[in-house]
């Protein structure tokens, strides 16, 4: 294997080129390491992983409704679209530890910020500029882990260690909020942020921007040849994952809300989260032996029809929280088992992975307006609404990815090669 993929080049994390590939040093490897870079990730994403139990925190305190979730939504999500947009350009110019330091302080003074802030205007503010944080940390700690030796094996432990922290997440947080009261709750969450700094200023200095010197194999290696991007089928393949982005933030943001409707009391309703959570680790294990042994489409219309029953089956408050265990329990099990064939759908179109770091800012975009669509939706037709569109996101999903594999097959080259310098 060479040095590009040893040093993270064919990942989809990095979208800055080849030249910062060659460049990355092999401080860059080690458990040590890649603990460190996976516990800044999961510790700066621990709000936004338990975003449906600590609003009902922030609720119950400042007896904030369902508009303003929407809205805060909103915000991040337009956030999101900032920060994707942001580090695409700016990425090779980085001091990316001197960043993500700087996030982690920046969640910390958020976090203690939030405990006292009143009006909603200031804490839509705040809590932007954590999503802003959160976000860069997310897509720079990823950065971190395609320059691991094996990046496919760096992230499948973060995809299990997400799982994990989320549904202990999932049943703590209501149980801090219990204990030690809404502040309490955000001294804690403000300590992460405090944490992530420390493991940030922990990691290796990495200059992007610094080119191979003269006269080395790097700088003497001209650039491979890279095939286009067959844009007939990368735009369904997009549209593809954008909806199930959206389905799943639709379904999981409001979860807390339609288990408050049935009469579901916060303390459970962060359980069954957090025990419904955990049931998708087995599903997406199970991907991982399953492979494309069945294709795509027929994995990805299977999930797409149970996710669709999950969202419908939250319109029946009389199944109570039988019925609330069951939704959430199969909604878990789609998002693990479903997510991975879409990435391998946006891979099959475009096998370099371009795309796969292209479509962030355009996808928070589009999040950004759809989440506003549903809090019009939510005002007007109540929680009604928000099951009948993630049903309708989802069941978009095998239409659009059956469109894409038809016009990426129409293409000259179906599966075209990697260069040469990118083989393992």
């Amino acid at each position: 294997m060479n040095d590009d993929i040893r040093s993270g080049g064919g990942s989809s994390g990095d979208s800055s080129g080849g030249d910062s590939a060659r460049a990355a040093p092999a401080a860059f490897g080690g458990l040590a390491y890649v603990l460190r870079v996976q516990a800044m990730i999961i510790v700066g994403t621990l709000s936004a992983l338990t975003m449906p139990v600590w609003w009902a925190a922030v609720s119950h305190v400042r007896g904030w409704d369902i508009v303003a979730f929407g809205t805060m939504n909103t915000a991040n999500a337009a956030m999101g679209f900032v920060v994707g947009t942001w580090l695409t350009i700016y990425l090779k110019r980085l001091d990316r530890r001197q960043v993500l330091v700087a996030c982690g302080l920046i969640m910390m003074a958020v976090e203690l910020a939030t405990s006292v802030v009143t009006q909603l205007p200031l804490f839509f503010a705040l809590r932007a500029l954590n999503a802003a944080a959160v976000g860069t940390v997310t897509v720079l700690g990823m950065v971190y882990l395609g320059f691991t030796p094996n990046p496919a094996k760096s992230y499948g432990w973060y995809s299990t260690f997400q799982a994990l922290t989320q549904a202990v997440g999932l049943f703590v947080v209501p149980q801090l909020a219990a204990r030690l009261g809404f502040n309490g709750l955000q001294w804690t969450l403000a300590g992460g942020g405090a944490l992530v700094a420390l493991l940030a200023a922990r990691l290796p200095r990495y200059a992007p921007s610094a080119a191979p010197a003269a006269g080395s194999d790097a700088a003497a290696t001209p650039a491979p040849a890279v095939p286009p991007i067959p844009w007939a089928a990368a735009v369904p393949a997009v549209l593809c994952t954008i909806a199930f982005s959206f389905y799943t933030t639709d379904f999981f943001g409001y979860s807390e809300r339609f288990g408050n409707a049935r009469g579901i009391d916060a303390q459970t309703i962060g359980t069954i989260l957090a025990v419904t959570t955990a049931v998708g680790v087995p599903a997406s294990l199970f991907v991982s032996w399953l492979g494309d042994r069945l294709g795509l489409l027929l994995p990805i219309s299977a999930a797409s029809v149970a996710g669709a029953a999950a969202a419908l089956l939250l319109l029946f408050p009389q199944f109570g929280l039988a019925g609330y265990w069951v939704a959430m329990s199969v909604f878990s099990i789609v998002w693990s088992f479903m997510l991975p064939y879409l990435l391998a759908l946006t891979a099959r179109v475009d096998p370099v992975g371009r795309l796969l770091v292209a479509t962030q800012p355009l996808r928070a975009a589009v999040s950004a307006g759809l989440a506003g669509v549903v809090t019009m939706a939510t005002a007007w037709a109540g929680l009604a609404a928000v099951a009948w569109m993630a049903a309708a996101a989802v069941l978009l999903c095998p239409l659009l990815a059956l469109l894409a594999l038809k016009l990426k097959a129409r293409t000259a080259a179906d599966r075209p090669a990697l260069p040469a310098a990118s083989a393992a």
